[in-house]
Parts: C-alpha cells; sequence; structure tokens
C-alpha cells in the first residue's frame, strides 16, 4: 500500500527516510574503511540543507571532511557547490577529498585508518 506525500507521489507506508539514510551511511564508511573506521569519526545523520548542517555541525568539530564531485563551469554555478560553501564558511579546518578514497586509505599500527595525501585543505 502507498499514500501520497505530494502531488501525484506515493510512498509505501513502511518508507522510513531516516533508516534509509542510516543505511546508505553504514554502506558508505563499510565502502570507505571495511572494517576499520577511524577512531575519532563522529557517526551522525542529520537533517536539512546539506552545506548549512554541515557548516552548523563545525561549530563542535575538529574537522569536516566533504567530498567533491567536481562540478564545474556552468553547471557548477547552477547546482551550487557544498563543498565551497563548507570550505568557505566553516568554523573548523576543511578537508575536500576528490575522486575515490579508497586507494588512499591505510591503518597504522594502532589500527586507526588515516587517508593519505591527495586532498585539498581550506585553512579557517
Amino acid at each position: 500500500m502507498a499514500v501520497p506525500i505530494g502531488f501525484g507521489t506515493f510512498a509505501p507506508v513502511d518508507w522510513n527516510p531516516n533508516e534509509l539514510a542510516e543505511n546508505a551511511l553504514d554502506h558508505a564508511l563499510s565502502a570507505a574503511f571495511q572494517d576499520a573506521p577511524p577512531c575519532r569519526v563522529e557517526r551522525r545523520v542529520l537533517q536539512g540543507p546539506a552545506a548549512q548542517v554541515l557548516i552548523d555541525e563545525s561549530e563542535h568539530a575538529l574537522m569536516v571532511v566533504v567530498g567533491s564531485r567536481g562540478h564545474g563551469g556552468f553547471a557548477g554555478l547552477l547546482l551550487g557547490s557544498v563543498s565551497s560553501s563548507v570550505a568557505e564558511r566553516s568554523a573548523c579546518p576543511v578537508v575536500i577529498a576528490h575522486g575515490s578514497l579508497r586507494s588512499r586509505i591505510q591503518a597504522d599500527e594502532s589500527g586507526c585508518t588515516s587517508v593519505a595525501d591527495q586532498v585539498t585543505t581550506a585553512p579557517v
């Protein structure tokens, strides 16, 4: 059974967007770090416009890490840029990761993982 959620749009009755977001986060962390996530990563799902949520959360963070899909030129202007907005307005340092991180993740002797170089940092 489906229920209306907007004009002409229906969602299953058991649709749970928070659960979907949690599952997506679990999948992303697993894909990026397999069984060894970084020791000091706080796992949270928040609602709101991505850039503003990250900027607000940067007040309580040591670092914000965001990805970049590389939309440049005219498409970048139309779509806006979460990573650019966060880098410009964050209260803490920002790391913008380009492309796939999987090949740049390494574990140290304590079992913590870290991201190797080839990332862009933006000063505060």
